[in-house]
């Protein structure tokens, strides 16, 4: 661990990963700070197919190889790590985490999000009893069961076509008619038998008994509500930047405001991938760090400290 690192990266997904290689080939003294798992929700993915050139890639081979380049170019990771505050020293920034403080001339932002909930009644009671939110991750638990899926972005329909293979059924429930995926994914969803689409419906109540035995689903042309046996949700309605613990400017759903350089509000400290947009994709994510990284680089170089 050094006293003052040239560039600290918060959150060791693509977006971080992607900073950190390029960090890393200017260089710098660099280090990533990643709470929970390095390589972010890739790394349980079974496969992602839109990263380009590559039409089948296994998310966690991507993230091993990413964790490879880093390392190997001296990028040190320290996980979990937590951080809870950036402070600003003069041209320096402190980074305060659940297991120390650190210093850098540089902070990358890159430390995606987390689910949004539905917050209806019996979500919180049924999590992780029936009720989640990453289908790699939980689906294996529901071979041959009654699966339903809230949502109608990529993440749900992807999620949807992986369950399919697992449940019994799976219904997919979209609050709207259109989805909001590309066209291909949609077709397939619609190819595939295991899968049925309930729209203009919302989940109104997660039912059950020490687990989940069912939902109420509202059809809003209608107004009427029904109950459905359910062994389980899977909730993909939208995402929560993790960007509390950060001072710059930010939108009115908490995404960091950036330039076309990643700059942020507060000089010193980039933001990249999931804290920056929605929707983010593995590879605009990626692009991101790197851009920031340059932009970083660029900063430290331009800054007298």
């Amino acid at each position: 661990m050094y006293e003052l690192y040239d560039v600290l990266i918060i959150g060791g997904g693509p977006a971080g990963m992607s900073a950190g290689v390029f960090a890393g080939r200017n260089l710098l003294e660099t280090v990533i700070l990643e709470k929970s798992i390095l390589g972010g929700q890739p790394a349980v993915a079974e496969r992602i197919e839109n990263f380009p050139g590559f039409p089948e890639l296994d998310g966690w081979d991507l993230t091993t190889r990413l964790e490879k380049h880093i390392k190997g170019l001296g990028v040190e990771v320290i996980e979990p790590e937590e951080v809870r505050g950036i402070e600003a020293h003069e041209k320096i920034r402190k980074v305060m985490g659940s297991r120390g403080a650190y210093s850098a001339k540089a902070v990358i932002v890159a430390s995606g999000g987390q689910p949004r909930l539905l917050n209806v009644p019996g979500e919180k009671e049924f999590t992780r009893k029936g009720v989640h939110y990453c289908a790699h991750c939980a689906g294996f638990g529901y071979e041959g069961k009654r699966i339903a899926v809230v949502g109608g972005g990529e993440s749900a329909l992807l999620g949807a076509l992986y369950l399919a293979g697992i449940g019994e059924k799976v219904f997919l429930i979209h609050r709207r008619e259109p989805f909001r995926s590309e066209k291909i994914l949609h077709e397939r969803v619609l190819n595939t038998k295991e899968i049925e689409i309930i729209q203009d419906a919302v989940v109104e109540k997660i039912f059950g008994d020490g687990i989940v035995t069912g939902i109420q689903v509202r059809d809003q042309d209608a107004g009427v509500s029904s109950r459905m046996d359910m062994d389980a949700v899977f909730v993909y309605v939208g995402y929560m930047p993790n960007t509390s613990f950060v001072d710059v400017d930010k939108d009115d759903k908490g995404f960091i405001k950036v330039n076309l350089e990643f700059e942020t509000s507060s000089p010193g400290i980039f933001a990249c991938g999931n804290v920056v947009r929605e929707n983010a994709q593995v590879i605009s994510s990626m692009g991101e760090g790197a851009l920031a990284a340059l932009s970083a680089s660029r900063y430290i170089m331009e800054t007298a400290f």
